[in-house]
């Protein structure tokens, strides 16, 4: 054999002996457990909590104030009308137009005008209706006033005789209306409050002149 071939054989058989000595080592290492990756838990999804929008502007505390100032000023203004109203109406209170109006039953009862006789006595229109199918009984003893100090008033028969268009007994025929005068007189330093209409066969009829007084328009 040549040189060559010999050199051949010497690396191969070294590369065999490499190849065994590796293996031996592999197979001579201790094996241990196979560790996996620990899993990650589970965990439901989180949201972010819902926006609230943040106000652009928000009152301060002087505004807050400035506010609440200018209610009271209304308040204050207010109180003082009614007070102004209520004063001017215990001097003095021309007939003026009204027209409170209510119906119950088979009646209605419409308060046209209003106004002092003289201080103490107070002149009132009314119109009376009949909507049911029988005449209506309207006598004087039917109707009531009730001034601002809660006294009930009967109706001052002898002035209302004498006055023009002045209630008398009367019937009306079904579906009949007519306008009577009724007279009343109040304690000194009160005003009307509500007239009453109280027959005994329909409800009870009550119109609050003083609440319309306060809040009329001038």
């Amino acid at each position: 054999m040549t040189k060559g071939q010999w050199a051949i054989i010497l690396v191969l058989a070294t590369l065999v002996v490499i190849v065994f000595g590796i293996a031996a080592w592999l197979y001579l290492q201790p094996v241990g457990p196979v560790v996996l990756d620990t899993p990650t838990p589970w965990r439901p999804p989180t949201f972010p909590p819902t926006w609230t929008p943040v106000p652009t502007w928000v009152p301060t505390a002087t505004e807050q104030m400035r506010r609440a100032q200018a209610t009271l000023t209304a308040i204050a203004a207010k109180t003082a009308t009614v007070q102004a109203r209520v004063e001017a109406a215990l001097v003095q209170f021309p007939p003026v137009e009204i027209g409170l109006r209510m119906d119950a039953g088979t009646v209605g009862m419409t308060l046209l005008r209003a106004g002092w006789v003289r201080y103490g006595t107070i002149w009132m229109r009314v119109r009376m209706e009949n909507h049911g199918a029988e005449p209506l009984h309207v006598a004087p003893a039917s109707f009531t006033l009730i001034d601002t100090q809660e006294k009930h008033h009967p109706l001052n028969q002898e002035e209302t005789r004498a006055a023009k268009d002045g209630l008398q007994e009367m019937d009306l025929a079904a579906g009949a209306a007519a306008e009577v005068v009724l007279i009343f007189s109040v304690e000194p330093g009160s005003l009307p409050g509500q007239l009453v209409y109280e027959d005994g066969s329909n409800p009870t009829l009550a119109l609050d002149l003083y609440n319309w007084l306060l809040n009329r328009e001038e």
